[in-house]
């Protein structure tokens, strides 16, 4: 197994000229905001005439809210300088939940008022420091609100990857496979907290929430120490709370493949060692990112397991997650990449959480990339797809998460990745419909519950900031169900947008989720 193990779940397979050229359209390698060679060229350029330069000027932090060079980790684990500054907590059990879907940056303007029609209202991009500031002290905005514009008027709430890739202000690379992707510490935290620091001022009232990086417990992502990460994560905060109190910052999200193995590690650790093998079996039985060079994660045995866990990526790993656990002050919320089954998100979402709460705290969960996989293309099924899309957002947001993204919204990472879109070659799948559905009926939701409905069935309840609910529900096998609404009537919407009226005590359901609202 090579580092790419655990990169995103779209990099995991060998690297290839037609992949480099899928990874390029997706979202960390672009033309549009820059980064590697490409940004190296067009971003030292002056800026030309009509360039929007910002006015605001450099900010010089104080060692209080930036660690500047002499920032100290006094234990591998914690950073405690600089001091988190007292902000309003930006989010709450009550926040109002979103789902969203994603198309690459190029794309945002060609597709954000369809992905809009299908009920999307969450998104995200990234944005690379060089392509923001190419040389010290300009700031250039013109692309990047190019795009960011044309999603905010299409009513998205945006969230950003705020990417440290700048070749005047980082460390250099070092030599690894994926150079031109990899982000790197600042030369000078000050000069990444004025930044950071400015892109938050820019964007204020318009980007809700940013990322520290992405899947940066990845070497390939972030080829430098876990410390680093954490001060300057820690740097971030201060920065952009300073900037817009009311932004909401996260890590850099742990990715599927991390949440299964630290998992599973538990269980072993608890004495559950066939517990964690049929974990990880299941867990990568239909959606598997290559072990190495190619070969997919396959665990059959406890030699199979260790040969993961000895891995120097999954090394790295253990010496990661309990790192950001513990510097759980420097972020809002906690996010969360997905591809497992639908089945498992439940306990992965409440690992996640007993992690927190065993450092007496906790925070509410994002999942910027989550849904259906599948690894054979071959065997593609697109009514299994639109089945199982639904049920990945309404667990998502069932078990309390605030965003849920679906990816993708076209095909760009099928062929190559295994990642289908709701848009394929010839028009919408049956996915995008049954996207429509949960997106119209689960958006703006404020609370949610999971419900004991009885064995084989999945049912959560919703509520909504105008005192309604709906309801989420399916089974394992085709079953007659009593709800437990004050209603003779109820109006259940199943995945393909039909609407009919049906008998509250006595329910059909099966494994095409409907959703109950009680008149």
């Amino acid at each position: 197994m090579s580092a790419r193990f655990l990169l995103p779940a779209r990099f995991h397979k060998s690297i290839t000229p037609k992949r480099i050229s899928t990874l390029a359209l997706i979202c960390f390698c672009l033309p549009l905001f820059g980064c590697g060679a490409i940004n190296r060229i067009i971003g030292r350029k002056t800026p030309t005439p009509g360039v929007v330069v910002t006015s605001l000027p450099p900010i010089t932090p104080t060692q209080e809210n930036s660690p500047g060079a002499t920032g100290v980790v006094p234990t591998p684990n914690v950073i405690t300088s600089p001091t988190a500054p007292t902000v309003p907590v930006p989010v709450t059990g009550g926040a109002e939940r979103l789902i969203g879907t994603y198309v690459p940056p190029l794309d945002a303007s060609k597709y954000c008022q369809e992905m809009s029609s299908y009920g999307a209202r969450f998104t995200w991009t990234a944005i690379p420091w060089d392509g923001i500031e190419p040389i010290k002290g300009i700031f250039v905005w013109k692309r990047a609100d190019d795009v960011i514009m044309a999603l905010h008027k299409c009513g998205f709430d945006i969230g950003i990857h705020v990417l440290s890739r700048n070749a005047w202000a980082t460390l250099p690379v070092p030599d690894i496979p994926s150079k031109a992707i990899a982000s790197m510490p600042p030369k000078d935290m000050n000069d990444y907290y004025n930044f950071v620091f400015q892109l938050a001022s820019h964007y204020k009232g318009i980007i809700s929430r940013y990322s520290i990086e992405n899947e940066a417990h990845a070497s390939s992502n972030w080829p430098s120490s876990p410390e680093s990460y954490f001060q300057m994560l820690a740097t971030a905060y201060g920065a952009i709370h300073a900037a817009d109190p009311n932004a909401i910052v996260e890590d850099s999200a742990l990715s599927s493949s991390a949440l299964g193995v630290l998992y599973a590690n538990d269980l072993l650790k608890a004495g559950k060692k066939q517990e964690a093998i049929d974990f990880l079996h299941r867990y990568f039985a239909t959606f598997s990112p290559p072990a190495g060079h190619g070969e997919p994660i396959t665990v059959n045995s406890e030699q199979d397991m260790n040969n993961l866990f000895g891995q120097p990526e999954v090394q790295r790993l253990f010496v990661w997650a309990p790192m950001l656990f513990d510097n759980n002050k420097y972020y809002d919320v906690e996010q969360l990449h997905y591809f497992g089954p639908w089945s498992d998100l439940p306990t992965i979402m409440d690992w996640v959480h007993s992690q927190l709460k065993a450092r007496g705290t906790d925070k509410p969960l994002e999942l910027w990339e989550m849904g259906y996989a599948w690894t054979n293309v071959s065997t593609f099924d697109p009514q299994a797809q639109a089945r199982d899309v639904p049920k990945y957002m309404a667990v998502a947001i069932g078990e309390g998460g605030l965003r849920a993204l679906s990816w993708l919204f076209t095909d760009i990472a099928f062929q190559a990745e295994g990642h289908p879109g709701l848009i394929g070659p010839n028009g919408p799948r049956p996915a995008a419909t049954s996207f429509k559905v949960v997106a119209n009926e689960l958006n703006g939701t404020t609370h949610s519950e999971r419900l004991n409905l009885g064995s084989g069935v999945w049912g959560y309840r919703y509520d909504k900031s105008d005192g309604s609910s709906v309801y989420a529900l399916w089974s394992d096998q085709p079953t007659k169900l009593k709800l437990p609404v004050q209603a003779s009537s109820v109006t259940v919407t199943d995945i393909t947008g039909k609407v009919m009226t049906a008998n509250p005590g006595a329910l059909d359901v099966s494994d095409s989720p409907v959703f109950v609202e009680a008149k």
